[in-house]
């Protein structure tokens, strides 16, 4: 495994964070 993790993983989990922070539960 890689110490950087990918662009897609990075912008995959801000979004997701993001979201769960706006409140919005896409995921779960």
């Amino acid at each position: 495994m890689k110490q950087m993790p990918d662009t897609s993983t990075v912008v995959h989990s801000f979004c997701v964070w993001h979201s769960f922070d706006l409140g919005g539960t896409k995921e779960n």
